[in-house]
């Protein structure tokens, strides 16, 4: 969700200026509702606009993220399809709808749609990490090791995609790997990262044991004299 930024969001060509100015003002204050934790005022707020401006993409877009985060996948779903169905040439409508499916376990569906994102707007990181976790819950790694590349390339500074490639090394049992990726989430959100925070301190646990389970073998193997 873009709180409004860019454009008219969808709005009829025929709302007056002065009229259009003001929903949008009003999604803007939805998505500012919604950030500071307001979060019932902000759905009211888009309720109003689109009693008014049902074809408003924008508003569903926000509503439909602001739904995802309250874990209401089915509700964000319709409000992101309905949004698709208005401008289908928005990227970010894809990926948030990707988003989504991967929240509600659909894999499957979650790359089509990830993939129709990054083919509207291929410097889309998200979109390209989207792509990266629905291919690894497809059981795809190294695949999704190159999504993540390439999304980390586009947007270094992305913490989400350094947890999610970081959890991907873990799973193929490159702790090193996933320790120093895991690490850099942590320095670039250090507040509320637990994701990062959990991957790493699995991943000294698991290096201090086989560190000591090297140093174990190399003992028993002494020749004593």
């Amino acid at each position: 969700g873009a709180g409004g930024a860019g454009d008219d969001g969808g709005l009829d060509e025929a709302t007056p200026p002065a009229q259009q100015d003001r929903l949008m003002a009003e999604v803007a204050e939805a998505w500012e509702l919604w950030t500071s934790g307001r979060d019932e005022e902000a759905l009211c707020k888009y309720s109003e606009v689109l009693r008014v401006a049902p074809r408003c993409w924008q508003a569903l877009q926000d509503r439909g993220v602001h739904f995802i985060r309250r874990g209401e996948l089915r509700r964000a779903d319709a409000d992101l399809t309905a949004a698709l169905q208005i401008d289908p040439s928005r990227a970010s409508l894809w990926n948030d709808r990707a988003a989504c499916r991967l929240e509600a376990g659909e894999p499957e569906a979650a790359l089509s749609d990830a993939e129709e994102a990054v083919a509207l707007e291929p410097e889309l990181a998200g979109a390209r990490s989207n792509r990266g976790n629905a291919l690894r819950q497809l059981g795809r790694p190294e695949a999704a090791k190159l999504e993540y590349n390439h999304a980390l390339e586009l947007s270094p500074s992305d913490a989400v995609t350094w947890n999610n490639r970081g959890a991907l090394h873990e799973q193929l049992g490159n702790l090193v790997a996933a320790h120093l990726d895991f690490a850099h989430a942590l320095e670039l959100n250090p507040q509320g990262n637990t994701r990062a925070l959990f991957g790493l301190l699995l991943c000294c646990a698991a290096l201090s044991g086989s560190k000591k389970g090297a140093k174990e073998r190399d003992t028993s193997e002494l020749v004593p004299f």
